[in-house]
């Protein structure tokens, strides 16, 4: 039974603020992206491959950091909905490169709404606080990382 007149703090966790930040991001530009028909791992695939055309899915995974399988996933339903093209490698014939479409290409003035969504978190902030807010979150994934690839973690 739940007791409303209960109140539970917060811990003042890093982990905590960053995931519930990320979280916020995360709905942020999913609500930018919406009236594109784009979610916002959608967007980062069309991200990469507005940087440089023909990618492959390895690649991809790279950039954005995600497994394989869920990276060939999503391509290939992205592919169905008309947003890129898989081609296999003339190189690599098991491999797939990913191509944009011209449906893709039509949304290219998207690649640059980062932007707009860090002028909405940056709001109120000085240039040197911007400045100083990119260096410890690059800080803490860096140190994050390190401590993943050197120890193991149980």
């Amino acid at each position: 039974m739940s007791n409303s007149a209960v109140q539970i703090k917060p811990p003042k966790s890093i982990g905590r603020l960053v995931s519930h930040g990320s979280a916020r991001v995360q709905q942020l530009a999913n609500k930018m992206l919406a009236p594109h028909d784009l979610t916002l791992q959608q967007w980062v695939v069309l991200s990469a491959l507005w940087q440089q055309n023909g990618l492959s899915v390895g690649d991809v995974c790279k950039f954005t950091n995600n497994a394989l399988p869920a990276m060939s996933r999503l391509t290939d339903r992205m592919a169905k909905a008309g947003w890129l093209e898989k081609r296999t490698d003339a190189k690599d014939g098991r491999a797939a490169l990913l191509y944009l479409t011209e449906k893709a290409e039509a949304k290219r003035d998207l690649a640059t709404l980062y932007l707009q969504i860090n002028d909405i978190l940056l709001e109120g902030m000085s240039e040197k606080e911007q400045e100083l807010l990119f260096d410890l979150l690059q800080r803490l994934q860096n140190n994050a990382a390190r401590q993943i690839s050197s120890e193991s973690l149980c």
